[in-house]
């Protein structure tokens, strides 16, 4: 049995995967959020609970080391497991490396061994949890986002970037900051 308060995000394009990871770990009690690309995943970072996130490498649209970018930006400490079918070198880089993922799995994944690497990332998560709150933190502490997601558009304040969808828009500094204090 797991800690019934784990909440787990999985991403994935594929419905079949996507369901059926999620019954896995819905029979191990844990809250289980589906996505169906990076796009409606973010916005859970800033209204769910999430301690996890299954995440697909390559998905139409903003692919899976751009989604971790992002989802680093808005929840830096929640733990991130990369799944993919294509596992070359230079995406495991890039996933464990420069993007902070937990971990990187290929699919298709045992169930055991998903539920071992999910389990060991919860067990992390609520480690340095507890660790942070010992040094004086308030719990549900977050910075403020660096990605604001609303009404179907996605800005990213860092780079003064805004998408519609996966479609990045043509606008001036001006035109984005306006749109960005609306």
């Amino acid at each position: 049995m797991t800690d019934d308060k784990a909440c787990i995000l999985v991403v994935d394009d594929d419905n079949a995967v996507r369901s059926s990871i999620a019954e896995i770990l819905r029979r191990q009690n844990y809250l289980v959020i589906e996505a169906s690309s990076g796009e409606n995943a973010l916005p859970h970072l800033l209204e769910d609970p999430v301690d996890v996130v299954l995440l697909d490498v390559r998905m139409p649209g903003m692919d899976g080391l751009t989604v971790l970018e992002k989802l680093k930006q808005i929840a830096p400490d929640v733990i991130v497991i990369m799944m993919t079918a294509y596992a070359d070198k230079e995406t495991v880089y890039e996933a464990l490396r420069r993007h902070r993922a937990y971990d990187l799995m290929e699919k298709p994944m045992p169930p055991q061994a998903l539920l071992t690497v999910v389990q060991e990332g919860v067990t992390h998560r609520h480690a340095v949890q507890r660790k942070s709150l010992g040094a004086g933190e308030k719990p549900n502490t977050r910075q403020m986002p660096r990605i604001l997601v609303g009404c179907g558009l996605m800005l990213d304040v860092d780079r003064a970037e805004a998408y519609a969808g996966s479609q990045r828009l043509s606008l001036t500094r001006s035109e984005f900051w306006l749109l960005a204090n609306l």
